[in-house]
């Protein structure tokens, strides 16, 4: 890909499912960005269908992201707000007199001298996914926030710790370390404000958490809530796809005429294949799936019985081979399975902060979704073929 000088960097589609999806915090090559709630992106990726993974979300079908050379795919926003002048140290809000031409081209600039600016390593969040700048003026005036004074940071050691790096207030002169800076019990009465930048119009949430101070690169900062599935037989067959195609199409024929509507569609679209091979697979796919282990479960039968023709009758994307087992493996393990060929759909729900999500449980608290909208008939998600040894 040739070299674009307004090019804020790229990603990998599996990237923006795991470590780099809307809310979480990218280093960009020219600054710090946070990818933006999907309402904002222009268009969709690929199409996947994936049966048992849309039974168990109540959606339709996913969608990979669509990333590519052209300018745009990802949308982004410049977070933290706060940036900091690489020559004089003063402390800005990028927002301010933003120009976008100009922060493309040459990266943020200081409003006072010119210099470039790098963005802060301070942030804050909360247990309810919400992120936002650290309180500098609050911090320096330790807990008074009346004096607007312009501030500047500097440190006075020949190391990067905290206790070395100083900010202060050039209109009333006061000053204080950023020794404690991230410690959450210097924050005692601070309250969030609700604040989501991957959300740059909408209004700041009621929350009243416990402000939680950190750096911008912790670990903590953003955790993807996702779940994954191997596609199997019977659901990778051409007829349950096609069942999830025109699904919406089935549910509103059964709910308009009833049993009729329903034999009107499969005469539209299902006419190769017998009508009890139809209404089996149909009955199948509207029983939902509740529970996640539900599609564990049904990995390991069809792995643990690959030899059943209900499993080998498609190899697609699903193929596994008996192993001959060494001896010296025999007093731990009755059988050895390769599976040769499978796809795993992985898909992004949304994220959390501060704590890491459960990945066995079917609900998990404080996620916050992809999308502030309705989930339209989709979610993002991300598709990976591979090998694996069962035993």
């Amino acid at each position: 890909m040739p070299f674009n000088r307004k090019l804020l960097g790229d990603l990998r589609p599996n990237q923006i499912i795991t470590t780099f999806g809307p809310g979480s915090i990218v280093d960009a090559v020219k600054d710090s960005v946070t990818i933006l709630d999907t309402s904002y992106w222009k268009d969709r990726g690929k199409k996947i269908i994936d049966g048992r993974l849309a039974s168990y979300l109540g959606v339709d079908c996913f969608y990979m992201p669509r990333t590519s050379a052209n300018w745009g795919d990802v949308p982004v926003i410049s977070f933290p707000y706060t940036h900091i002048c690489s020559k004089c140290g003063r402390l800005f809000d990028i927002r301010d007199d933003f120009d976008l031409e100009k922060y493309l081209s040459l990266g943020a600039r200081c409003p006072e001298c010119g210099w470039s600016a790098y963005p802060s390593r301070f942030i804050t969040i909360c247990e309810n996914g919400h992120m936002d700048d650290f309180p500098w003026s609050w911090w320096v005036h330790r807990g008074n926030d009346g004096c607007d004074g312009v501030l500047k940071i500097n440190s006075s050691g020949d190391t990067s710790t905290l206790a070395d790096m100083h900010v202060r207030c050039t209109k009333c002169n006061a000053w204080r370390s950023m020794s404690g800076a991230t410690q959450k019990e210097n924050f005692e009465g601070m309250v969030c404000r609700g604040h989501h930048p991957f959300r740059p119009h909408a209004r700041n949430e009621r929350c009243g958490k416990q402000l939680i101070p950190s750096q911008r690169g912790a670990s903590n900062v953003y955790f993807p809530v996702s779940r994954s599935a191997i596609s199997i037989p019977p659901w990778i067959n051409p007829l349950f796809n096609l069942i999830d195609e025109h699904l919406r199409d089935i549910e509103l024929a059964r709910t308009l005429m009833g049993d009729d509507g329903v034999s009107r569609v499969y005469e539209l679209y299902f006419q190769a294949y017998p009508r009890t091979d139809f209404d089996a697979a149909l009955e199948r796919r509207l029983n939902n799936i509740t529970e996640f282990k539900e599609i564990k479960q049904m990995e390991y039968d069809a792995i643990t019985h690959h030899n059943d023709p209900s499993y080998a009758s498609n190899k697609k994307h699903f193929k596994a081979e008996e192993e001959v087992l060494p001896d010296y493996l025999k007093p731990y393990f009755s059988r050895l399975i390769r599976v040769t060929r499978l796809r795993e759909v992985k898909v992004l729900l949304g994220f959390m902060r501060v704590d890491a999500p459960d990945p066995d449980a079917d609900e998990q608290p404080n996620v916050v979704k992809l999308s502030k909208g309705k989930s339209g008939d989709g979610e993002k998600c991300a598709v990976g073929n591979g090998e694996r040894c069962l035993n």
